[in-house]
């Protein structure tokens, strides 16, 4: 498929930088962040689709980005002057939905003081963009297939129909060949829709776009800090399974920015494992059950001698400076080494300036921290000397 992109070309899609651009509403300009095969795979069919009128069916996982590849197909293509209306049909009672997509007229029903025109020829001239189409009510996607056979919509408590032009995309979690099989989906409607079926990528199957992803979401939520990853968190971060796909991603980032924003005392910090939620290091599935809050950072004994002997780190008065503001000296006799007690967060400060890889060097000084009880251990015996 990269193949076939390469001879043809990907006319919004920057390789440098690997996004998709997206001509958003109102002169604002988005993107589809991918390097990863399948992003360019999927990048080139919807550039290649987004100037046409048939209708388009995107298949994916929840958190995937379903909605920002219908915005692609509308906003990239020629209908991009005309309105992008999207309706959720999960979760909306029959009658509401049905409402929101046809509208009614004045006194069609108790409460209608005014006339509403509705999703379907709200979307007149450009793209209606249906979610969770897999979720629409039986009884309204009888009507919805008359609207487009016919092209035309009837407002509840009319006879008149109006005449409508829109392209269609639609997107569903679920599998709607095993939904017209059980009967709970319309055969008719689903041919329908299926002009052209799209299947976004789930985050692990774009494991090289997890740490773009990731730079990205730190950039928004922490524009002012530089945060660079510890390489521990960098191979959590690309094997997690991330069941709830780059909205789960963004959320933890989110997250893991917001509990420990106050820490980033200087403008180059480094994010750790233990700042994401419990387990994440065990490749579990986040707890989105549980209430974000401050986790205890892991605790150890460094020696200013061995940190010496250590590619990138502060050396002279300069470490000990650090190590005495950010760490707990522990009292030694006679030629004992010097010691102090240090957590996670006390090794990004120990970096120096012309460290040639920060994250790196914070992981070979990750190495050195021990257990809590190797401390507690080290304590009792500073205080028995």
């Amino acid at each position: 498929m990269s193949g076939a992109g390469t001879s043809r070309g990907i006319s919004h899609y920057d390789p440098y930088t690997g996004r998709y651009s997206v001509n958003g509403s109102e002169g604002k300009r988005n993107a589809i962040i991918g390097k990863s095969g399948p992003m360019i795979g999927l990048f080139y069919v919807v550039d290649g689709l987004a100037n046409g009128n048939c209708p388009v069916r995107i298949h994916g996982e929840t958190g995937t980005g379903k909605e920002s590849v219908a915005r692609a197909l509308h906003y990239n293509g020629k209908r991009a002057q005309f309105p992008f209306v999207i309706e959720n049909c999960g979760g909306v009672p029959p009658q509401l939905l049905e409402d929101r997509l046809f509208g009614h007229v004045k006194g069609a029903f108790t409460g209608a003081v005014n006339s509403y025109s509705g999703s379907i020829v709200n979307a007149n001239g450009g793209t209606l963009f249906l979610d969770e189409i897999g979720d629409m009510p039986l009884e309204l996607q009888g009507k919805l297939l008359r609207v487009l056979e016919e092209r035309e919509v009837v407002p509840l408590g009319s006879t008149t129909p109006v005449p409508v032009d829109f392209r269609l995309v639609t997107a569903t979690h679920r599998d709607l060949e095993e939904l017209t099989r059980e009967r709970r989906f319309r055969k008719d409607l689903f041919y329908r829709i299926s002009g052209w079926n799209l299947d976004v990528p789930s985050l692990s199957e774009r494991e090289d776009d997890v740490l773009q992803l990731t730079d990205y979401f730190l950039s928004r939520y922490a524009p002012d800090k530089d945060i660079a990853l510890s390489n521990k968190l960098i191979q959590e971060l690309k094997h997690h399974s991330w069941p709830g796909n780059i909205r789960q991603l963004e959320s933890a980032v989110h997250r893991a920015v917001t509990a420990h924003y106050g820490f980033f005392n200087s403008q180059n910090d480094i994010l750790l494992v233990s700042d994401f939620e419990p387990n994440f290091g065990a490749h579990t599935t986040l707890d989105t059950k549980q209430t974000p809050r401050l986790h205890y950072l892991k605790v150890g004994v460094v020696s200013y001698s061995e940190l010496q002997q250590i590619d990138g780190v502060l050396t002279g008065n300069a470490l000990r400076q650090v190590l005495s503001a950010h760490g707990q000296p522990i009292s030694q006799n006679g030629n004992a080494p010097e010691l102090y007690v240090v957590t996670e967060r006390t090794l990004p400060y120990l970096v120096s300036p012309q460290a040639a890889n920060r994250s790196a060097t914070v992981g070979r000084l990750d190495v050195l921290l021990t257990e809590r009880d190797a401390v507690i251990q080290a304590l009792r015996t500073s205080l028995n000397t």
